[in-house]
């Protein structure tokens, strides 16, 4: 993977300087979006490569329960597991569990995007 083939237009920062501050900073927080295909989820696994993080991919489905209280306690393990192991984390397809806490149409919904915010924040 090379991030100078990809032809990628941003307001906010190019891919080196995305990749400077993860290698600078290990700390950093990365939101990617784009179409499908564009390179995303390679471009999480040359960051790692480059910082020498072990990288932790989950999707939302991994995360998400129909019981209560389950999602919550599976953010909060990936975090304690990714701690543990001073792994990356990658959320692949977030904007699936990511929804508006504003129009969120069940209690359950603001909690599990609440876990997930405060995780990272503290992450």
């Amino acid at each position: 993977f090379n991030p100078k083939m990809v032809n990628i237009e941003s307001e906010y920062a190019s891919l080196e300087q995305v990749e400077e501050a993860v290698i600078e900073y290990s700390s950093s927080r990365t939101l990617l979006t784009g179409p499908p295909g564009t390179g995303k989820t390679a471009f999480v696994n040359y960051l790692c490569e480059k910082a020498d993080f072990k990288l932790i991919s989950v999707k939302a489905s991994d995360l998400l329960s129909k019981w209560v209280g389950e999602s919550e306690q599976n953010i909060a393990q990936l975090f304690k597991q990714a701690t543990q192991e001073g792994s990356a984390i990658f959320i692949d397809e977030a904007d699936s569990l990511l929804c508006s806490r504003e129009q969120a149409a069940a209690s359950w919904e603001v909690q599990t995007v609440n876990e997930l915010l405060c995780h990272m924040e503290q992450f």
